[in-house]
């Protein structure tokens, strides 16, 4: 009886192996997609929001044959923009006022400028720039 004893007492269970299996990160795809409309509004305005806003200066460039006109339609489109993208309002007005400038300079329309500059702005988010 002792030496059964000894080893119920005295003998240890071989250890348990457990294999951890790690689960991958879930979709962020399949999350975005069962968002709310709204969420998913805010999503493709983050995805597309600069290069469109450039696009809009450079259509507003082209239509506007007065340099006055392309001034005074540039100036608020510039500064509304600028003001979408998170500035502060006393720099939207003075970049919202070369945004002006710039619809009012003649030749321009011939190289689309702020839908380049709109590109940069979102390339340089996706990198981390911020």
């Amino acid at each position: 009886m002792g030496e059964g004893a000894e080893q119920g007492e005295g003998a240890r269970r071989a250890p348990l192996e457990v294999e951890v299996e790690r689960l991958p990160p879930a979709d962020d795809a399949q999350e975005r997609a069962d968002g709310t409309p709204a969420e998913k509004l805010a999503e493709l305005e983050r995805a597309v929001g600069p290069v469109v806003a450039g696009l809009l200066v450079d259509l507003l460039d082209a239509a506007t044959v007065s340099p006055l006109l392309g001034l005074l339609l540039g100036w608020p489109l510039g500064a509304y923009v600028l003001r979408k993208a998170g500035l502060p309002p006393e720099r939207t007005v003075l970049l919202g006022g070369l945004v002006g400038v710039y619809c009012a300079l003649p030749g321009t329309f011939a190289i689309p400028v702020a839908t380049v500059v709109g590109a940069l702005v979102k390339v340089r988010q996706v990198m981390g720039g911020r």
